[in-house]
């Protein structure tokens, strides 16, 4: 198991104001060897999360602009990913 990088917190610029709201868990899922890349772009063989876990995250956003791009991805990635 990899340990925690002590950068993580700086690199994504998260501050300590008493009433802490983030959880670090450990991957719990690893990605095939055997990818290749896609036409669709270089980080399509290059997944990091599974498909699922990519849409649940983009649904979930209190951003509407990213929930907004949740059922294009779906569309083009999500639905190629899960008919293979």
């Amino acid at each position: 198991m990899a340990e925690l990088d002590p950068m993580l917190p700086v690199r994504n610029r998260w501050r300590a104001d008493g009433n802490g709201n983030i959880t670090v868990r450990h991957k719990f899922w690893t990605t095939p060897s055997d990818e290749s890349h896609d036409d669709d772009g270089p980080l399509v063989g290059q997944r990091l999360a599974p498909v699922l876990l990519v849409y649940a995250d983009l649904m979930a956003s209190d951003d509407p602009r990213v929930r907004g791009v949740a059922p294009e991805w779906r569309r083009r990635v999500a639905r190629r990913e899960l008919d293979r």
